[in-house]
């Protein structure tokens, strides 16, 4: 019974102690549940640390991860938890609200919207958008900006830009700006490098806030560097620069501007401004190509485009290439510049002004000076009256030349301070003038609408030296002889044939180049009595008409008529009887009056000549060749055509003064008297008495021949002016017998070249003779004869050897080239930067012209990136081809010019030079080469990471400090150092893992560091203080750093050590990391969790309590992407504890 009990008892005492256990394995396992739970958090946490790429969304959540499962909420939150060089994904919807306003950017970060129309900003007019610090490129894509507002100015030149506040390098591409309002530059504000593509910018103002500010831009403020590309502005406004104002450098390309407005009202505040309805520029180099303004406006001056050179007058260069201004206007009274205004060098090519609108300039207005070059001026003038010009000039030089200037209000006056030069302009209807001028005045070489005398009709002095001498008219002639530049009537005889011809000719004879004139028509009329028999409207440049007409009967009434703009001229012709004898002689000569041999060549020459002053008609000569003694060679005519057979030459009408040549060709066969004889008739009574002629010769038998032949060569068929050519003369005896007296004869057209020099001193160059004399059988001598080209055209030159005796051989030849004359090309080269730095886009644009009289062919442009330094990006013109550097330009007229602009990155440093050559078919008299160099600065992408072992440090522990500089950009940087300076305060140096650190300096000297490459520095310190400790490094270069240069570690030093209770066993787990140094024991090896002996936990059948103090954990270096070393730490730390406490428990249990 007892043993009953004690068992009962015993098994009761069992059953206990196994519930306790089963309780305290419940509660190990829970510890163990917790500490997972620890370890899935840790996981958490880290999920969110800085990333390379992070997504928003509307429906997202800051909290989250930001990939592209789990997207951000707000463009805040994702700017913070973005990598430095990362990108920022915003999905379609629209951002609102304070988490994505007023952002900071100190990074360099890509924003890329999944769609321009769906990602939408709206700022509601709470605040600004994005201020991106300096030192920094953040990049734009697909995204709207709306109703953002900055209201507030800053210390330093123009407002904070409502959208974008730049002082970094920042491209927008492909986004809207809407509704956007700022103190100046509506939507963005430019204070570094800035560029814009394909972008459209959409009722954005700069308003007036309170006085003293500008109110610039009301799209865009520019104080740096600025392109525009491919982007449209549309009914934004401001006081100065409706859409854009600049004081840097600026170019603007293949965009359009539409309804702009600067006015000096805005919001009901009255200013001083209303310059630029699209862009006011007061800064440097500008540049407007392939764009367009239309229905812009302003109050005070330049209903378009104000260049102002009032804080760069000596670098203040504009240009426009290409572009169209229409519509615009300056709606004030008596102001200036309907769509131009400019006080500094303004260049205009290859562009239209139509309907613009200002009391002074209807379409431009300059006080500088002004080059216009193949440009059109149409319908400019004021719709608040009558305009006083459409060019207004009151500056030093004003050049106007291949212009069309038609029904304008007013047309060029130049106010008398300087020298204007108008050659080859079009002017018609432009009002009470074409051209009002005083000072120097060359207007020489234009069409001023019609034939008669311009001064005082188009053209007025205003007192200066005005020479206007020559002029174009339309030209009408009778038979060539007869011209007249107003309406005529000649009578005619009838039965005859008249020419009556057209032609554009200058008043009075001077060597001139028509096709210098822009392009206009004329309509040239034949009519007769019953009237219009042909009509013609053709270029007038280039148009000359010739029609021949027969006067068949009395009153028959032909007329020519040529009619353009204001011209209307009219030759009239009547047929009237008259004398219709003619006086038409024949003459026949042969080439030799000796008595030729069997064998010999003969050629007969017969002349046809009208000596009358009447036309003749049927004339027929017949020619009676010999066949039984001669072998007909070749023949030719100069008019009408020749029949062998039956021997006769059918010339036909012959006109007063004109004769016709027939040639013939032959050798004698046999030997006799050899007589030949021509005879001429013609429709009327001939009142010459030699109609007949004849050429008799004694032919003899063959004589004792030789063969000597000659050929005559040229070392080119095609040359140019300035070019010396030789001409090679071999001379051959090739027959058996021995050839005297043999003289070589050449003539040189002296017209066209100038001798030289000759091989042989026997040749005469006055003459053209060379005395060979002797020539052996068998034998061969040449002559080499060099001459200079001095004229153009076809030049042909013909040698001719004559012998003593009979010469059976060929003793003529001639050989021709082509002379293409001389032009006059030029290049011109520039770069909108003289500085750059790496990653910075640069525009070369180079001007190819013809400034000669001729057209140029097969030009060529030659220019050779320096990739090393370069890449390409784009050229405006696709013949352009960036592997050879060659841009066919192909024909150039005279007077012409074009354009090309390169747009390249830059990639390397240093002195930049570029070259740009040209060629042509033709020699070449302008300058064929120019080159232009910029500086570029370099820039590196060099970042810093600093990390310590632990955030929490006592007095006397041992910290690794650990240094990670990297080279993330494209090249390599130079004079790398780091500096790191300890807080000795609080700290003592004990090593560092390179010798090149300085611990007294703080300075550690990297040097060079590659593209692409890391180093690292372990500063092992020993804590000597309490408190936070906090420590910067930073890292410079010799180069423009773009990288994160600095960064910050802070850990937080307690007074005491660890407080162990000696009074009680401790169980302690250590876990050692091995890389941490072991030659010095103070450095904290590990993470220490003590439990006390005799704690509940120590205490059998107790609950085990779920830990209560915190771990710390040590920071360590990391990479952005992978599991972070602390992580692995804390794993391993959580693990092991697991394990010793569920060990510790179980050897307790098994003991009791």
């Amino acid at each position: 019974m007892k043993n009953n009990k004690f068992s009962m008892l015993h098994k009761r005492k069992k059953t206990t102690n196994n519930k306790k256990i089963m309780n305290n394995k419940n509660k190990i396992n829970k510890i163990i549940i917790s500490i997972l739970i620890l370890f899935v958090l840790s996981i958490s946490i880290t999920s969110v640390s800085a990333a390379a790429d992070v997504y928003v969304s509307t429906s997202g959540s800051d909290s989250a991860s930001g990939d592209i499962s789990t997207p951000k909420a707000t463009l805040k939150n994702a700017t913070s938890t973005v990598n430095n060089g990362g990108n920022v994904y915003l999905k379609n919807g629209t951002y609102t609200g304070t988490g994505n306003i007023n952002i900071g950017i100190s990074k360099n970060l890509n924003y890329i919207g999944e769609s321009r129309d769906g990602v939408i900003i709206d700022a509601n007019k709470a605040g600004y958008i994005f201020d991106v610090k300096s030192g920094y490129k953040v990049t734009f894509i697909n995204i709207t900006f709306k109703n953002a507002i900055a209201s507030q100015h800053h210390s330093g030149p123009g407002g904070i830009g409502a959208a974008i506040y730049n002082y970094g390098t920042v491209n927008v591409t492909n986004c809207n700006f809407i509704n956007n309002t700022a103190v100046d530059g509506g939507a963005i504000s430019n204070h570094g490098s800035f560029s814009v593509t394909n972008s459209n910018f959409i009722n954005n103002n700069a308003i007036n806030v309170s006085s003293g500010f500008n109110n610039y831009g009301g799209a865009i403020y520019n104080f740096g560097k600025f392109n525009v590309t491919d982007s449209n502005f549309t009914n934004n406004s401001a006081i100065c620069g409706g859409a854009i104002y600049s004081r840097g450098s600026f170019n603007v390309s293949n965009s359009n501007f539409i309804g702009n407005i600067a006015t000096d009202i805005i919001h009901n505040t009255s200013s001083n401004g209303g310059y630029g309805g699209a862009i006011a520029h007061d800064g440097t180099t500008f540049t407007v190509i392939n764009s367009n303004f239309t229905n812009n406006a302003a109050n005070s001056q330049a209903g378009a485009i104000n260049n102002y050179d009032n804080f760069y007058p000596s670098t203040n260069n504009f240009t426009v290439i290409n572009s169209i201004f229409t519509g615009n206007w300056v709606y004030n009274t008596n102001r200036y510049g309907g769509a131009i205004l400019s006080d500094g060098r303004l260049s205009v090519i290859n562009s239209n002004f139509t309907d613009n609108n200002a009391t002074i300039g209807g379409a431009i207005s300059n006080g500088g000076i002004l080059n216009v070059e193949s440009s059109n001026f149409i319908s400019n003038g004021n719709k608040n009256g009558i305009a006083d010009s459409t060019i207004s000039h009151d500056g030093p030089s004003l050049i106007v030349k291949y212009s069309n200037f038609l029904d304008n209000e007013g047309g060029i006056y130049s106010r008398g301070r300087g020298n204007t030069v108008l050659n080859y302009n079009r002017f018609y209807s432009n009002g009470d003038y074409s051209l009002k001028a005083g000072g120097n005045v060359d207007a020489n070489f234009n069409w001023w609408g019609e034939n008669s005398n311009p001064i005082n009709t188009s053209v007025y002095n205003e007192g200066g030296k005005l020479n206007l001498t020559y002029w174009y008219v339309l030209e009408l002639s009778l038979n060539n002889t007869f011209k007249t530049h107003v309406n005529a009537t000649k009578d005619y005889n009838f039965s005859q044939y008249a020419n009556l011809t057209y032609s554009l000719a200058l008043n009075t004879p001077t060597p001139n180049n028509a096709t210098l004139l822009p392009y206009f028509k004329v309509t040239v009329l034949l009519k007769n009595k019953t009237g219009v028999v042909n009509n013609v409207t053709k270029d007038v440049r280039t148009t000359n008409l010739s029609y021949e007409v027969a006067i068949s009967s009395l009153n028959n009434l032909y007329s020519i008529n040529a009619l353009s703009d204001g011209e209307d001229v009219i030759l009239s012709i009547n047929g009237k009887v008259g004398n219709h004898t003619v006086n038409v002689g024949i003459v026949k000569v042969a080439n030799t009056t000796l008595n030729p041999h069997v064998g010999d060549n003969v050629s007969y020459k017969i002349t046809v000549t009208n000596n009358g002053a009447n036309d003749a008609s049927g004339v027929i000569v017949t020619e009676n060749i010999d066949y039984n003694k001669l072998k007909l060679n070749n023949f030719n005519t100069t008019k009408g055509t020749y029949d062998n057979k039956t021997g006769i030459w059918y010339v036909g009408n012959l006109r007063a003064g004109e004769t016709a040549i027939l040639s013939i060709n032959a050798t004698f066969i046999a030997k006799g008297t050899v007589t030949n004889s021509v005879n001429l008739t013609t429709d009327q009574n001939n009142a010459n008495n030699k109609t007949g002629d004849s050429v008799t010769l004694n032919v003899t038998d063959a004589n004792k021949s030789v063969n000597v032949n000659i050929v005559k060569v040229a070392n080119a068929s095609v040359a140019n002016v300035g070019d010396t050519v030789v001409y090679t003369i071999v001379v051959s005896n090739n027959g058996l017998n021995g050839a005297t007296g043999v003289v070589v004869t050449d003539g040189l057209d002296y017209s066209k070249l100038q001798f030289v020099s000759a091989s042989n001193a026997s040749y005469d160059s006055v003459t053209g003779k060379w005395n060979v004399g002797n020539l052996a059988a068998g034998k061969s001598l040449s002559l080499n004869i060099t001459v200079l080209v001095i004229g153009t055209g076809s030049i042909v030159n013909v040698a001719n050897v004559t012998t003593n005796e009979n010469n059976v051989g060929n003793p003529r030849d001639n050989v021709t080239f082509t002379s293409n004359g001389s032009v006059n090309v030029n290049i011109v080269k520039v770069a909108n930067a003289s500085v750059a730095n790496v990653g910075d886009t640069v525009v070369y644009t180079i001007v190819v012209s013809n400034n000669g009289l001729n057209g140029a062919t097969g030009v060529v442009v030659t220019d050779g990136l320096d990739y090393s330094k370069l890449q390409f990006v784009s050229a405006s013109n696709a013949s352009y081809d960036s592997v050879t550097g060659r841009w066919n330009v192909g024909s150039l007229a005279a007077g012409k010019s074009l354009s090309l602009n390169i747009t390249v990155l830059v990639i390397g440093t240093g002195s930049i030079v570029n070259v740009a050559n040209v060629t042509t078919n033709e020699n070449n008299a302008g300058n064929p080469r120019d080159n232009v160099t910029f500086t570029s600065n370099g820039s590196v992408n060099v970042n810093i990471v600093k990390v310590a072992n632990a955030s929490v440090a006592n007095v006397g522990d041992a910290v690794v400090y650990t240094i990670v500089v990297s080279n993330v950009g494209s090249i390599g940087a130079t004079g790398v150092v780091v500096t790191d300076g300890l807080d000795y305060g609080k700290l003592q140096f004990v090593s560092a893992s390179n010798a090149s650190y300085d611990s007294v300096t703080g300075r550690w000297n990297v040097g060079s560091l590659a593209a692409g490459n890391s180093l690292s520095l372990n500063i092992t310190v020993l804590v000597t203080g309490a408190g936070s400790i906090v420590n910067v490094a930073n890292v410079t270069t010799n180069e423009n750093n773009v990288g994160n240069p600095n960064d910050i570690v802070t850990i937080n030093s307690v007074n005491s050590t660890p407080n162990h209770n000696t009074e009680k066993e401790n169980v302690t787990t250590n876990v050692t990391v091995n890389d941490t140094p072991k030659s010095n024991p103070k450095i904290v090896a590990a993470q220490e969790i003590t439990i006390p002996e005799g704690s509940d936990d120590q205490k059998n059948n107790s609950e085990v309590k779920e830990p209560t103090e915190n771990i710390s954990k040590a920071k360590a270096a990391m990479k952005k992407t992978g599991v972070p070393l602390t992580l692995v730490i804390i794993i391993i730390s959580i693990i092991i504890l697991a394990i010793v406490i569920r060990n510790t428990f179980n050897k307790k249990t098994l003991n009791k």
